[in-house]
């Protein structure tokens, strides 16, 4: 049985969580429920804030597999788990500015890998230690890793 220590911490971007709802059979879906036991959620308040306010457009609603009480509901569960950090400063280090906080909820949470689709956090590859990947990437990292 593998110990909570040794699951590698993760933060997941907010396009993750969104996507796992939109298209529940795809791979940020797998990330989410199938292997989401496979590691450590990392969160701030900063980034949990910004992973509920996007729940809350209308847009982003009506193009949910469920509900949106059902959606509040999976990012309850997915927060209620998860190891929670506090940034302090948050240091300029993406070329988009709107991302230095998910990288440096990363950072700050020790976190061996940052997930997710944006190109300006994909094109840091490795920022101090945190392995940025795709759900993609990261899926086969995990499903290697269980053999």
């Amino acid at each position: 049985m593998e110990m909570e220590s040794e699951k590698p911490r993760v933060v997941i971007d907010t396009v993750g969580f969104v996507r796992s709802l939109i298209r529940p059979n795809g791979a940020w879906g797998a990330v989410l429920t199938e292997f989401a036991a496979s590691y450590r959620l990392v969160l701030s308040p900063e980034l949990a804030t910004e992973i509920r306010s996007v729940f809350a457009r209308s847009k982003v609603i009506r193009r949910l597999a469920v509900s949106a009480p059902a959606a509040i509901e999976f990012l309850d569960r997915r927060f209620e788990s998860a190891v929670w950090i506090y940034l302090g400063s948050v240091p300029q280090i993406c070329r988009d500015p709107d991302d230095d906080m998910v990288i440096a909820t990363a950072i700050a949470g020790d976190a061996q890998f940052l997930i997710t689709a944006d190109d300006d956090l994909l094109s840091l590859g490795v920022a101090q230690d945190v392995r940025v990947v795709t759900a993609e990437r990261f899926l086969s990292i995990i499903r290697s890793s269980r053999m």
